[in-house]
């Protein structure tokens, strides 16, 4: 089938201690653990298995706000995978003009790059429903890694506020999921979206909806708008 990598820092840190690394060399890791990648994604005595249909293996650099793994992904010639978890979303835009003027510097057509912006959201047949179905689930998780980091609650009316126009959750009816993509793309010109909709214990019957309707409503009228 279909697979692909997204190799990025990562926002969790409980793995240091665990496997007896130091956090203060967390950018010297990641360039070492990527460049193994790398290398094994080349082929040799290795492999990857099962195979996937794509050959070899997309490899996208995930970036959640560091510059620093913006330029690193341009240098590479690697595509970037934007994460956007929290906040206003307009004011993620400057780091995909950092990753085109990087991928400029390094000698590469910025038309040769490709970008994806990685978000939270859920899709029903009605904006109402959505929430309805996505709310619960989504504040447990979000209130359990926060209390695991010494952040403040989160209750009803941020859920709203992150639900606006100008929010991080892409959360509404198939014609309203169109618009907020749409708009998206006017900001970043993005490549793809991609967004995670099972955050939590969602009901599988609704997530095997929202998929429906993101696949037979959503990205056809998305394309129809882009072309």
């Amino acid at each position: 089938g279909r697979a692909e990598i997204m190799a990025g820092r990562g926002s969790f840190i409980e793995s240091f201690p665990l496997f007896g690394y130091d956090l203060a060399d967390y950018d010297k890791l990641f360039a070492e653990k990527l460049e193994t990648l790398l290398r094994l994604r080349q082929g040799g005595t290795g492999g990857v298995f099962p195979l996937p249909v794509q050959q070899p293996i997309p490899l996208w650099i995930a970036v959640g706000g560091t510059p620093q793994s913006v330029v690193r992904a341009a240098s590479l010639g690697l595509p970037m995978a934007l994460a956007i978890i929290g906040g206003d979303p307009a004011r993620f835009a400057p780091y995909f003009d950092l990753y085109r003027d990087a991928t400029v510097k390094a000698g590469r057509k910025p038309d040769s790059v490709r970008l994806s912006l990685n978000m939270h959201g859920f899709l029903a047949d009605t904006v109402e429903a959505a929430k309805s179905i996505f709310y619960e689930p989504h504040n447990e998780v979000m209130n359990r890694i926060g209390r695991e980091r010494g952040w403040p609650p989160q209750g009803r009316s941020h859920f709203e506020a992150a639900c606006g126009p100008n929010g991080h959750l892409l959360i509404g009816s198939p014609d309203e999921m169109v618009e907020r993509i749409i708009a998206l793309h006017r900001i970043f010109r993005n490549d793809r979206i991609l967004i995670q909709m099972a955050i939590g214990a969602v009901p599988h019957k609704h997530v095997l909806r929202a998929i429906e309707l993101l696949g037979t409503v959503v990205a056809p009228k998305v394309k129809e708008a882009l072309s």
